[in-house]
C-alpha cells in the first residue's frame, strides 16, 4: 500500500523496481523535472528523507539505506548497487558559497555538483557526502567522517 501511494503522489516521477522494502515514516518528495529510480531488492529505513529537487537520484539494485539516511539532491545521485549507508548518512548535492564571505549571502551561488557512491560502497553512521564526491567502489567512510571530495587511489608501491 505504501509503495502505491508513492508511486501515486509522484506523478510519473518515481521508479520503484521489485521487491523494494520502504520502512515506516520514509518521505520521498520530488520536485517536476527530477526523478527517483529505487532498483530491485533495494531497501530503505524508516524515517528516510529523499528530495530530489533536480536531476536523477538512483539508489542501486540490492541497496541499503538504513533508518534517518538523508538526500537532498540539487544534482545527479548515484548510490550504487549493494552500497550500504548507515544510520544518520547524508548525501548533499549543493553547499553554500564561501568564497566571497563579504559578498550578500544572496549573491553567493551555491556549491552543486553530482554525488556518486559506487558499489559495495559502505558508510558508516553519521557520515556526510559532500558535492561532487565519488565514493570508490568497495570502500568503507567511518562513522561521522565528511567526504569532501573524491579520495586518491591507494598507490601500491
Amino acid at each position: 500500500m505504501r509503495l502505491l501511494l508513492l508511486r501515486m503522489r509522484a506523478r510519473g516521477r518515481l521508479t520503484l523496481g521489485r521487491g523494494v522494502r520502504i520502512g515506516e515514516g520514509a518521505r520521498i518528495r520530488i520536485a517536476p523535472g527530477a526523478h527517483v529510480t529505487i532498483e530491485d531488492g533495494a531497501r530503505i529505513g524508516d524515517r528516510l528523507r529523499i528530495e530530489a529537487f533536480a536531476g536523477h537520484v538512483r539508489i542501486g539494485a540490492e541497496a541499503s539505506l538504513a533508518d534517518a539516511v538523508r538526500i537532498t539532491a540539487h544534482a545527479d545521485v548515484t548510490v550504487g548497487d549493494h552500497a550500504v549507508l548507515g544510520d544518520y548518512t547524508a548525501v548533499l548535492t549543493s553547499l553554500p558559497a564561501h568564497a566571497d564571505p563579504a559578498a550578500p549571502a544572496a549573491r553567493r551561488a551555491p556549491r552543486t555538483a553530482p554525488v556518486t557512491i559506487e558499489h559495495g560502497a559502505r558508510l558508516q553512521p553519521g557520515a556526510v557526502v559532500e558535492p561532487g564526491a565519488t565514493v570508490p567502489k568497495d570502500s568503507t567512510v567511518p562513522a561521522r567522517s565528511i567526504v569532501t571530495q573524491t579520495p586518491a587511489p591507494a598507490s601500491s608501491s
